[in-house]
Formats: structure tokens, C-alpha cells, sequence
């Protein structure tokens, strides 16, 4: 029937992975995945560098349960959803990952300390959590007035209340400091996110490079 055909067309839409073209100039974002302690730990602009970052994250968990997957993530531009509560809506996690890895021999993690300096190169990450218990990345910037006006553009579409949005501040191919409690590390997003209250928006943050 036609109605059923519309249904499915339209389950498939939202299952649909988010497309990245050509002139995209692309991320990689390594998250996370648990029952409890999800979140990015690394960020790097080549593949075999973010697969570094996972495979360290990965070695110094005490958990074998985490996958460490990485992500593309293009600059300046969110996933073409109609708003960032859609049902099943992931962000450019609602895509199968690039690479993925678990914790694969027990070895006591290692203790360091890592935090955002003025020498490194951040950009700026929208992620949010959903009343359903979706999550994930909305967009990525080097610029924090563009993250916040893609941010606010897409909470001004939001007809869901609940849906918690932030942006935090990643530096370029660097590992966080492990977590106090490794069952709910969430690698950089320990860290508080970004304030953007104060700051105006940009006209057309998505076109910006």
C-alpha cells in the first residue's frame, strides 16, 4: 500500500547515513562507545593519526567493553536531518565507523595529565544527548562563534526541550588524562563545556571554511 511504501521510504531516510562530498575538508573524531563513560577521546585531521589515538585510548582502559570507533566529520557543517532531534539521530555517528578497537591484552593503564594549552590547535565540537538516549556529534569548527551559530541554529529548530546540546573544546592529536572513574570517563568531555552565551552569531555558518 501506498501508505506502508511511504513508511518504509521514510524509515530508510532516517537511517540513512549522513553524506560527506568532495570539497569537505574532514576530521577525525575518536568516541567512545560503553554502557556508561561514552565520549571523544581524540581528534586528528588524518585517519592513521586518529587511529593512533584509539588504539592508545583503547590500550590504557581497564575495561574491555569500550570500543574506541572513529568518525569523518566535516568542517562547518552539520548532517542534513531536519533538526538535531530527529528519531535514531546520531549526527555523523549515524554512520558505520571507520575503524574501531578494544582494549586487547590487560596491562595497568598509565597515568598522565592532559588539558587544553594555548599551544594547541582546537576545534570546537557540537555534540548533544537526546530524551531517547540518542546521542552524538552534531558538528565540528576551528571557529567557536561558527560552532555557536550552527549550534544555536539548530536549537531553534529543536521542538525538543530535553535535548541537551554543548560544545567542547578539542586539541588536534592529543589523548585526555584518564578519568578518576574509568566506568564513566568521557575522555576531553570531562571537561566543562564552552560558554557560548556571550558570543553573536554568524550569518550562514555552514557555508564558512
Amino acid at each position: 500500500m501506498p501508505h506502508e511504501q511511504n513508511m518504509e521510504n521514510l524509515i530508510a531516510d532516517l537511517l540513512a547515513p549522513p553524506q560527506l562530498f568532495d570539497s569537505d575538508t574532514v576530521v577525525f573524531m575518536v568516541y567512545k562507545q560503553g554502557f556508561m563513560g561514552c565520549g571523544i577521546h581524540g581528534l586528528d585531521t588524518t585517519l592513521s593519526g586518529a587511529i593512533e589515538l584509539a588504539q592508545f585510548a583503547a590500550d590504557n582502559d581497564r575495561d574491555v567493553y569500550h570500543s574506541y570507533d572513529i568518525y569523518p566529520v566535516p568542517l562547518n557543517r552539520p548532517p542534513a536531518f531536519p533538526n538535531i532531534n530527529q528519531i535514531y539521530q546520531s549526527g555523523w555517528m549515524n554512520q558505520e565507523p571507520l575503524f574501531s578497537t578494544r582494549k586487547k591484552n590487560y596491562n595497568e593503564p598509565r597515568k598522565f595529565f592532559s588539558t587544553v594549552t594555548e599551544h594547541d590547535t582546537i576545534f570546537y565540537v557540537i555534540y548533544y544527548h537526546q530524551k531517547n538516549g540518542y546521542s552524538g556529534i552534531w558538528a565540528v569548527s576551528k571557529s567557536v562563534e561558527r560552532a555557536a551559530s550552527i549550534l544555536k541554529k539548530a536549537q531553534a529548530s529543536d521542538n525538543d526541550t530535553i535535548t541537551i546540546s554543548n560544545i567542547y573544546r578539542i586539541p588536534l592529536g592529543k589523548p585526555p588524562s584518564p578519568g578518576s572513574n574509568y566506568k564513566d570517563d568521557k575522555g576531553w568531555m570531562n571537561l566543562s563545556p564552552v560558554d557560548i552565551s556571550h558570543l553573536e552569531t554568524v550569518s550562514n555558518p555552514e557555508t564558512l571554511v
